[in-house]
C-alpha cells in the first residue's frame, strides 16, 4: 500500500488538483491586490467588497471538486481493470502451469508404463525361453523298450508313432486310427500326457504373456518339434484327450505346418484339423474337410 503523503501529492498533481490550486492562487492576489490597492494602506472594507464580488468562485471550485472527485473515480476503475487483468494473468499462468504438470506427470507415467512393459517382456521371454529348454527334459522322459533296445526322446516318438496303424492281424473292416491310437496312448499315459500338457502350457504361456506377438514365440517352439513330435501331437488332437482344448492351439498357431506329407496323408489329418492347422496362410474359417464332406477323402 501507498505512502498517504506520497498518494495526497500524486493526486496534487493531477490536472483537477491543478486547475483548483491555480484558481486559489489567481484569487488570493485579486484579493491582496484589492486590499492594499494602489498608493493606499490596506482597506477590510474593499477586500470583502472584492470578496462578494467574486461567489462565482465557489461555484468554479465546486466544478473543479467534482472534476477531482471524477478523476479519482477514473484512476480507481482504471486501477480495479488493471488489477483485474493481473489477476487473469495469473489466472492463465497458473492454468497453463497446471497443464504443464498434468502433461509432465502423463509423461513420467507413460514412460514408467512403457518401462514396466519392457521389464516384463524381458521377464516373460526369459520365463518362456526356459520353458522351451526345459521341453527337452520332458521329452526325454518319453522312454520305449528295455535294455538295449530303448529309445529314448525324439527316437522313441518316433517308434509310437509307428504303433498306430494296421498291423499284419488287424482286420480291415473293423481297424481304426482311434482305437489304434488309444491303445499306444493307454501303454505309455503317464509320459505322454505329461508332454501334451507341458506343450499345451508353453502355447498357452505365449498366448497370455504375448499377445499379438504369440505367433512369433510358439514359431521357435514349432521348430523344434520333430515330425515324429508333430505326428503325436496331430494324433491326440485327432482322437485322443487333446480334441478339448489343445486342437484350438494346434490350428490358431499352425503346429502341424512342419508334419510330413505322408504322415498327413496316411493319418487323414485333413478330416480332423483345419487348412490353417497345416498353412498359416489359410483361412482361419475353412473347416476341416471332415465337416464338408468325408467320404471325398480315400480311405
Amino acid at each position: 500500500m501507498r505512502d498517504p503523503q506520497v498518494a495526497w501529492l500524486l493526486m496534487l498533481r493531477r490536472p483537477p488538483a491543478i486547475y483548483v490550486l491555480s484558481v486559489f492562487g489567481l484569487w488570493w492576489i485579486f484579493v491582496g491586490l484589492s486590499g492594499f490597492g494602489v498608493g493606499r494602506r490596506w482597506d477590510f472594507e474593499a477586500t470583502g467588497q472584492l470578496g462578494d464580488s467574486f461567489g462565482i468562485l465557489s461555484a468554479l471550485m465546486a466544478s473543479m471538486a467534482a472534476i477531482f472527485t471524477y478523476q479519482t473515480l477514473v484512476d480507481t476503475r482504471r486501477q480495479a481493470s488493471i488489477a483485474e487483468a493481473d489477476a487473469e494473468t495469473q489466472r492463465n499462468a497458473a492454468k497453463v502451469a497446471r497443464a504443464e504438470a498434468a502433461a509432465d506427470r502423463e509423461a513420467a507415467e507413460a514412460r514408467n508404463a512403457a518401462r514396466d512393459k519392457a521389464e516384463s517382456r524381458r521377464d516373460n521371454e526369459r520365463t518362456y525361453f526356459g520353458l522351451l529348454d526345459l521341453r527337452y527334459r520332458v521329452l526325454a522322459d518319453l522312454k520305449t523298450g528295455k535294455g538295449d533296445s530303448q529309445q529314448i526322446g525324439t527316437d522313441a516318438a518316433a517308434s509310437l508313432v509307428s504303433r498306430v496303424g494296421p498291423s499284419f492281424y488287424s482286420d480291415p473292416d473293423t481297424f481304426s486310427y482311434a482305437d489304434s491310437y488309444e491303445q499306444m496312448f493307454s501303454s505309455h499315459r503317464n509320459d505322454l500326457g505329461h508332454y501334451f500338457r507341458f506343450t499345451y502350457h508353453i502355447i498357452k504361456f505365449a498366448r497370455d504373456n504375448f499377445g499379438p506377438d504369440a505367433y512369433e514365440y510358439v514359431r521357435l517352439l514349432r521348430a523344434q518339434l520333430s515330425n515324429a513330435e508333430i505326428t503325436l501331437i496331430a494324433l491326440n488332437c485327432a482322437h485322443g484327450e487333446g480334441r478339448e482344448k489343445f486342437l484350438k492351439w494346434v490350428e490358431t498357431y499352425s503346429l502341424l505346418h512342419n508334419i510330413d506329407p505322408s504322415d498327413r496323408v496316411q493319418y487323414k489329418l485333413d478330416l480332423y484339423f483345419r487348412p490353417k492347422a497345416f498353412d498359416p496362410q489359410a483361412k482361419a474359417s475353412a473347416k476341416p474337410l471332415g465337416e464338408v464332406d468325408p467320404l471325398s477323402v480315400a480311405t
